[in-house]
């Protein structure tokens, strides 16, 4: 009995011995296989850099999309400056008929004595949005009877003297007419009672060859007509 105990204490022993030798080569393998992963991916070489190459597709993309716009806005702007160009030749043409048929209309007028009143006012040279106290005590005369009776209208037509290129003085003819015609409708004045025309060195009204003669010339003329 007692021999059997001591086989039985052997095999048991043997057993325990057995599953702690197992245990160990168990761990010592999974120990070295971690490790072996573990070097695997610590000492892995970096991936491929796919990050530029799409940043660079990408921008490639913007670069195009950008040139597209570009060049649809090109398109486009160059419609529009054509557009605005035919339009503002249009423009152009009828203010200028516009300006040549108010031009004649006031120089008629003038000859016929057809009108209700007529007044000057001048200019220095080059100017054309200043008016002295007397100037502007015969545009506010004009002004009372145009507000005062709707049914009445005033020719406004600018003049210059002969210095100066055609082109200038007549852009600067029409400046002196238009800055009359403000003063008119801050007045309280209709525009639709208000006829303007530039007419640049055409009719003087002195001669050109003198320093008086020619600050005559440099002026507005106002016509009230019914």
């Amino acid at each position: 009995m007692k021999s059997l105990l001591i086989i039985t204490g052997i095999i048991l022993l043997s057993f325990q011995i057995n599953r702690i030798i197992v245990n160990n080569t168990e761990e010592v393998a999974t120990a070295s296989e971690a490790k072996v992963l573990g070097d695997k991916y610590i000492t892995r070489e970096d991936l491929p850099e796919i990050a530029p190459v799409y940043r660079s597709a990408k921008s490639t993309t913007n670069e195009t999309s950008v040139a597209e716009h570009a060049v649809i806005k090109t398109v486009a702007a160059a419609k529009v400056e054509k557009n605005t160009a035919t339009t503002e030749a249009k423009k152009s043409s009828l203010s200028k008929d516009y300006n040549n048929n108010f031009r004649t209309l006031h120089k008629l007028l003038k000859q016929s004595g057809n009108y209700i009143a007529l007044s000057s006012v001048q200019f220095n040279s080059n100017e054309h949005n200043a008016l002295d106290s007397e100037s502007f005590q015969s545009v506010m005369a004009f002004a009372d009877r145009l507000v005062f009776d709707e049914t009445l209208k005033v020719s406004i037509a600018g003049f210059t003297d002969n210095r100066g290129s055609a082109e200038y003085n007549q852009q600067l003819s029409l400046s002196r007419a238009e800055d009359v015609k403000k003063y008119f409708v801050e007045l309280g004045v209709k525009e639709n009672q208000i006829m303007i025309s530039a007419n640049g060195i055409l009719d003087p009204v002195a001669s050109n060859s003198t320093t008086e003669g020619r600050a005559q010339n440099r002026r507005v003329e106002m016509v009230l007509i019914q």
